[in-house]
């Protein structure tokens, strides 16, 4: 008896475990389930004995999905970088440097702040210096 690993959809898992979508997915996210994604579909990886199961014709069948499974996945794969993976990398972008303008008004901002917070520490340095430099008599007065 030879096992071999068999990548299964998730609707082939359905029939093969008899479980519902959303428990399989959730095996996934769990890593009770052994799986991989290829594009934007999920492959659930089973060890299985092929010949207790189904025989060589099961086999052969199996074979023939994972075949055209996989040819679908590159192709899936090429529609995916194009009509998704492109416009969300753009809006992606578009983020980012809505993001980056943002920042820049921020840090404009801040500048500002900092030029006028140190006129303000400059001229109370220049009031401590006149009130250091007059006498006891004329701070009193106000002469």
């Amino acid at each position: 008896m030879s096992k071999k690993l068999v990548k299964l959809t998730i609707k082939q898992a359905i029939e093969r475990l008899k479980l519902s979508d959303s428990t399989i997915r959730r095996r996934i996210e769990n890593g009770e389930l052994q799986a991989e994604k290829i594009g934007n579909q999920w492959f659930i990886i089973e060890e299985d004995d092929q010949e207790t199961i189904q025989g060589e014709e099961g086999i052969r069948q199996n074979d023939k999905v994972t075949l055209q499974n996989e040819e679908e996945v590159s192709q899936n794969d090429k529609v995916t970088l194009q009509s998704v993976l492109i416009p969300q990398l753009q809006s992606e972008i578009s983020y980012l440097r809505e993001q980056l303008d943002h920042h820049t008004q921020l840090l404009g901002l801040a500048q500002k702040n900092i030029g006028a917070l140190t006129e303000q520490l400059d001229d109370s340095r220049q009031m401590i210096e006149d009130m250091r430099s007059r006498s006891w008599w004329k701070r009193i007065f106000r002469r």
